[in-house]
């Protein structure tokens, strides 16, 4: 399956805060995250925040043809700029299972790669 990596923008953050709430859902079954009583799952909204305000901070839309798949939050490690840390990585449920979020998770590492940095 062909994906695209399509870079945020400042433009990108509510999409992206909409997103994240379906990741910590995901998330929930494997780390038992209570939902609060507003049915939304708290967090620290600087976590993603930062990924758009740090220069070694990546966000990416997973991209389906014209379609959001997902989204990948790349950045160095922050005690160690040589390596890359995968902060984040979603693919919505409709499209597990088809091979695209190793599609997209190939080409993350392509486009970090340590010997294009250095």
């Amino acid at each position: 399956m062909s994906i695209e990596l399509k870079p945020m923008t400042q433009a990108d953050v509510p999409a992206l805060m909409n997103l994240f709430q379906l990741y910590l859902y995901d998330m929930s079954k494997y780390m038992h995250w209570p939902i609060s009583e507003g049915g939304r799952f708290e967090f620290d909204e600087n976590i993603v925040l930062a990924y758009f305000q740090q220069a070694d901070h990546h966000p990416y839309f997973i991209m389906s043809g014209n379609e959001i798949a997902g989204f990948a939050l790349v950045r160095h490690y922050p005690y160690d700029a040589e390596l890359i840390d995968m902060g984040q990585f979603f693919i919505l449920g409709k499209f597990k299972r088809q091979g695209l979020g190793q599609a997209a998770l190939k080409a993350c590492l392509q486009r970090h790669s340590s010997n294009q940095h250095g």
